[in-house]
């Protein structure tokens, strides 16, 4: 991952200095130039994709006015891109052509601007803004997904602030820590030996599911700290998701900048289409699922988490009660129904699928 990697400490310490001594004018400018050199080192690739992705959809959102079907169809061709791109992620010569890095994140970026752009529901901006944020140096390969209209706000006040320093370096601190202490030391050397006692898929689920939330929350961190830096707000992505205690509480605080995603680009509009509560959330979860990878087997998590919220809101208490007991009962359910998900993903079978892994 890139951000263990000498270099894009380097490329951070240049933007955090950057943006400290230019001045408010010639910071925009030297923020892009930061995010490109940092695209064309890491892989040049992702540059042109991100470059692709902004050019076609504004000249598309132009032309959508006197074109209404343009509307669908731009939709149409990311989902085909997308589909494309994880069917190419096998392995295989194609994965080394088709797979830029950061191109998941790319998508739901550019379908949430499509969609607001479309309501009329953006501050007025024009194709430089619109290709600054897609390679916003913090965000570009790993999230948050960070809504355009929040970041263009932001990008209007930037002002240097010794306060907001500090949280910054602060939340990067936290995130190196979760990524290097926490995930690829304590996680990955020291919980295997205290696991031997379980099964090793059982095992290799659990330390699976940890090393997962400590690199994207670490990852996360990083980003968040690098905006304040830069003047941005970039979005919480986590908040503690293990110590929740309930299903639906669970997924409101993982990934939460695509959680949020799904359910406003996904969830809401099938709901209001269909009015099938059950529908809506099978579909917005197994897209989660299948934006992580494009298989059988997470598809099959998509849908069993949602049939697990469903469950929950059926059968949960309308009040939960604040009794410790039941609020430990919630707590040992809710993650033990997250950790038995994430080892159905380990042990399904995997050998003959025509589909990316």
């Amino acid at each position: 991952m890139p951000h263990i990697d000498g270099t894009y400490l380097l490329f951070g310490a240049t933007f955090a200095i950057a943006s400290r001594l230019s001045p408010r004018s010639i910071w925009p400018w030297l923020r892009d130039l930061i995010g490109l050199a940092f695209l064309w080192w890491w892989e040049p690739r992702s540059l042109l994709m991100l470059g692709s992705l902004s050019a076609g959809a504004w000249v598309g959102s132009r032309l959508r006015r006197r074109i209404p079907a343009l509307s669908w169809l731009f939709l149409g061709l990311i989902g085909a891109a997308f589909v494309t791109v994880r069917i190419s992620q096998r392995g295989q010569a194609l994965d080394t052509l088709l797979a830029p890095a950061g191109f998941g994140f790319a998508v739901l970026r550019i379908v949430h601007w499509w969609v607001e752009q479309g309501r009329g529901g953006l501050p007025a901006h024009g194709p430089r803004q619109l290709f600054a944020w897609m390679i916003y140096f913090p965000t570009v390969l790993l999230g948050p997904v960070q809504r355009f209209e929040d970041w263009a706000r932001w990008e209007g006040r930037h002002r240097w602030d010794a306060g907001d320093a500090a949280l910054g370096l602060r939340r990067i601190l936290y995130g190196y820590v979760r990524i290097v202490v926490l995930a690829f030391w304590l996680v990955g050397t020291v919980l295997p030996r205290w696991l031997l006692w379980l099964p090793a898929s059982v095992a290799g689920a659990i330390t699976a599911t940890a090393t997962l939330y400590l690199v994207f929350a670490g990852t996360s961190d990083i980003a968040i700290g690098l905006g304040r830096l830069g003047g941005q707000r970039v979005p919480e992505n986590f908040d503690a998701p293990f110590l929740k205690t309930s299903l639906p509480a669970f997924w409101r605080a993982w990934h939460m900048t695509v959680t949020e995603w799904c359910r406003l680009y996904v969830f809401v509009p099938i709901l209001a289409r269909s009015r099938s509560v059950l529908l809506a959330a099978a579909t917005a979860m197994a897209v989660f699922a299948c934006w992580h990878e494009l298989t059988l087997a997470y598809l099959a998590w998509g849908v069993l988490q949602a049939l697990g919220l469903l469950a929950w809101y059926r059968l949960a208490p309308r009040q939960p009660s604040d009794d410790w007991r039941w609020r430990l009962v919630g707590w040992a359910t809710t993650t033990g129904w997250i950790l038995s998900s994430f080892w159905m993903l380990r042990v399904w079978p995997r050998g003959d699928q025509w589909f990316a892994r």
